[in-house]
């Protein structure tokens, strides 16, 4: 695909025009990997138009109050924010019936319950609430329930406000503070504006935090908002940025991913008009930002997609665990795409695509589609993308997300497989709109980018117990030992939105079986008057001991008018990290005897 140069006119910005693709005969750390076909036309490279580095958070406190106070910072209203769009690309209406009926056939099929109780929670205590919200901003909706766990912390970064817990029992150790707080005394956008879809990030190879936000549809260019704690307190201080990443446009729904080179960010992108233009990854230099470099800058693929290109929803990596995987080992993205909704011919599918960043020779960098993984049918349409949708028990319902995958593709690498293991989730029609979560553990071969459903194909499910419930917004990821936890929202017209979890014990439930799901918290309200929910959960795994999950997500306890609560949960598989069972052969099997003799041998 071809299109002309475009001139930005930026200083801070240049681009980079390709005619055939990203994957450009670089030499062989550039050039294409198997089962890769490229994509793209252009790479744009940048540097943060602002840069400092902070003083302490109890200065950034009283700058956020003093510029409170004398009208300098930009007011969000109370209501509901930053709504996202789904685009006219997405087939609204299926065109044969009989081909979703049996895709939902297809799903139920391969829903899969192990009797075993999943483990009940170490801790479950709330998150940031709405509540929270009108002391330090305004009451906001959807809240982007968005949180990380470090050695000593568990930090919740929320719509429109953040908060610090201690993760030895939970409580609050600061907090709630508003979500543009990083950013006070910085100038500029960032420190005026507090519009959300934030992300908070625990880098475990650093010892640091990494906050973001954007700063919504007001000014002229899309800014991402980026602090950095100095060290593991994420009380900071922080070395700030502000990087122009959509110039006369609109960075909306920013995910970002953690690799050894990178941040990893995807955003959709929306004209001026509000128009989709297609799904933008741009990666941000963690080395130089961790070393405070004030010229930190950025590679970016844009215009890889196109209004009408099937890539809407697709997130990076994230890597969690304490393995990196080999040195130059590219990061990945990965779409849930219903071939049907997003016009595409063939099969129901995983789509993947190889990202590779040369900070010093922008050019050569690419981002090559590889190997898709077929599945079976499965129908991301649910009330036709309506966002009133998922029942509660009154007469307003929830948006489901669909269309989206969700948030994060958490990754670890295992190198006694030499494979790094993925957790996918989306949401998926059971039938009647009903909603159930999908779930996909995922291998990858980064050495020939081989693609496959993890442990021989057993790792494909659908989180759903043959009940009316409704269960949707989910999030995953392993523990050390390659189990799985998928935390998620429950509900339906006689139940409450309530937060709960399962797991898919490894070498113990069957083929997409999960376990009988547990109880984070139950939730004793309905929310009125919106219908946004979301939009996006959290799953991780703790940096110490590899073994405990960490989930969070959005419950109500208080039927009302924009009344949201979030909850935090934390629960491990027992006998995770335990040391394998010694190898014992049969007397019968003649390798028993040449195992000892070739011990021997070879001098053991």
């Amino acid at each position: 695909m071809r299109v002309p140069c475009i001139k930005l006119g930026l200083a801070v910005v240049s681009a980079v025009c390709m005619t055939t693709g990203f994957a450009q005969d670089q030499g062989l750390a550039n050039s294409p990997r198997p089962g890769s076909d490229n994509t793209g036309d252009k790479i744009i490279s940048g540097t943060a138009i602002r840069s400092d580095h902070s003083a302490v958070l109890s200065e950034l406190l009283e700058l956020h109050h003093d510029n409170t106070q004398a009208g300098r910072l930009a007011e969000t209203p109370s209501g509901e924010i930053n709504p996202h769009v789904t685009p006219d690309f997405l087939k609204l209406a299926p065109a044969d019936p009989a081909d979703v009926r049996a895709g939902q056939d297809t799903v139920q099929q391969r829903s899969s319950t192990n009797p075993t109780r999943t483990p009940d929670p170490l801790l479950s205590f709330p998150g940031y609430s709405n509540a929270d919200n009108a002391v330090v901003a305004g009451r906001v909706t959807p809240p982007d329930t968005n949180g990380d766990v470090g050695l000593n912390h568990y930090v919740m970064y929320v719509n429109l406000g953040w908060m610090v817990f201690n993760k030895t029992n939970g409580a609050v150790v600061a907090g709630p503070f508003a979500g543009n707080t990083f950013w006070q005394g910085f100038g500029g956008v960032c420190q005026t504006q507090n519009a959300g879809d934030p992300i908070v990030l625990y880098d475990q190879f650093a010892g640091r935090w990494l906050f973001s936000q954007f700063v919504g549809t007001g000014p002229a260019d899309g800014h991402q908002c980026v602090a950095v704690s100095d060290g593991e307190n994420p009380l900071g201080p922080y070395t700030r940025y502000d990087f122009v990443v959509s110039p006369g446009a609109f960075n909306d729904y920013p995910k970002i991913g953690l690799w050894p080179d990178g941040y990893y960010m995807t955003t959709h992108e929306f004209n001026a008009a509000l128009n989709f233009t297609g799904l933008q990854l741009t990666v941000f230099n963690r080395n130089a930002i961790l070393a405070g470099n004030p010229n930190a800058g950025f590679v970016q693929f844009s215009g890889a997609t196109t209004g009408q290109d099937p890539d809407f929803g697709a997130i990076p990596g994230h890597l969690e665990g304490a393995a990196l995987p080999p040195a130059g080992t590219c990061n990945y993205l990965v779409h849930a795409t219903d071939a049907q909704i997003f016009n595409l011919t063939g099969p129901d599918r995983y789509r993947f695509w190889e990202a590779c960043v040369n900070f010093n020779n922008p050019a050569a960098s690419r981002l090559d589609q590889i190997n898709s993984i077929n599945v079976p049918a499965f129908d991301s349409n649910l009330c036709n993308f309506s966002r009133n949708c998922i029942e509660q028990p009154n007469t307003q319902r929830l948006d489901s997300l669909g269309q989206f995958t969700m948030y994060r593709y958490n990754m670890r690498y295992f190198d006694n497989e030499g494979l790094l293991k993925g957790v996918v989730t989306n949401t998926v029609d059971l039938g009647g709109d009903r909603a159930g979560v999908q779930w996909a553990g995922i291998d990858i071969n980064p050495v020939n980018n081989a693609t496959a459903i993890g442990d021989n194909g057993d790792l494909l499910g659908v989180v759903d117990f043959g009940d009316d419930l409704s269960r949707w917004i989910g999030s995953g990821t392993l523990d050390q030992d390659g189990n799985i936890a998928i935390g998620y929202t429950r509900s339906s017209d006689t139940e409450f939105p309530s937060v709960y979890y399962t797991v898919h014990e490894r070498g113990v439930d069957g083929a997409g079986a999960v376990q009988q799901e547990a109880v984070c918290v139950d939730g004793t309200g309905s929310t009125t008057g919106a219908n946004r929910w979301g939009d996006y959960a959290s799953a991780s795994i703790d940096p110490v001991d590899q073994c405990t999950f960490w989930i969070s997500n959005e419950y109500v306890e208080t039927t009302g008018n924009f009344n949201w609560d979030t909850r935090i949960c934390a629960f491990s598989i027992p006998g995770c990290g335990d040391p394998a069972p010694p190898q014992t052969c049969s007397p019968e099997d003649p390798a028993c005897y040449l195992i000892p003799i070739l011990h021997i041998l070879l001098g053991g």
